[in-house]
């Protein structure tokens, strides 16, 4: 499977993706791509991919739509280079910690637009079919306190006021 992971950062979910197959990854910072485990990292915006269409089987992204200029680009952009799908996680402003953690960090704002409906309409603003969207979780990226784990992973399942969103969207 061709794996392209869009704003791969310095390749926390890279890494795991390349167990799935072979898989690229691009980011706008230069330092962050230093930082990536993955050899195949090309440095570009999401809004205007360097590869040509259908040249991935999945595109994926994780917490990258709520920094862009526009979503919908992006959205257009990793459906042009998929060959199938669209893979994405973003936060939930519907979650209380995601909506005053991006109302208090500025670089954070636009997190308060994303949730499942808005998801799914960029997926259908893009002509894809939405196999699934919901809110899940209550783990923290690198932020949770150890201890809490085992409590907060019973949210790991569909949950209206989950802290992320995840959706999975294919050409029809």
């Amino acid at each position: 499977m061709s794996i392209l992971d869009v704003g791969c950062g310095n390749g926390i979910f890279t890494y795991s993706l390349s167990k799935l197959g072979n898989v690229s990854g691009i980011d706008l910072s230069r330092k962050m791509l230093s930082r990536n485990p993955i050899r195949n990292l090309v440095e570009a915006t999401s809004e205007k991919l360097p590869f040509e269409n259908n040249s991935f089987d999945l595109v994926f992204e994780a917490n990258l739509l709520h920094h862009v200029l526009s979503p919908s680009r992006t959205i257009k952009e990793m459906n042009r280079v998929s060959k199938q799908f669209i893979a994405l996680i973003e936060p939930n402003c519907i979650n209380p910690m995601m909506f005053f953690f991006s109302l208090l960090v500025k670089d954070e704002r636009n997190g308060l637009k994303f949730n499942v409906k808005r998801l799914k309409n960029l997926f259908k603003k893009e002509g894809l079919h939405t196999i699934f969207c919901y809110a899940t979780g209550m783990i923290s990226q690198n932020n949770t306190p150890t201890f809490l784990v085992p409590f907060l992973k019973q949210f790991d399942r569909k949950f209206f006021c989950g802290e992320y969103t995840i959706a999975l969207a294919k050409k029809y």
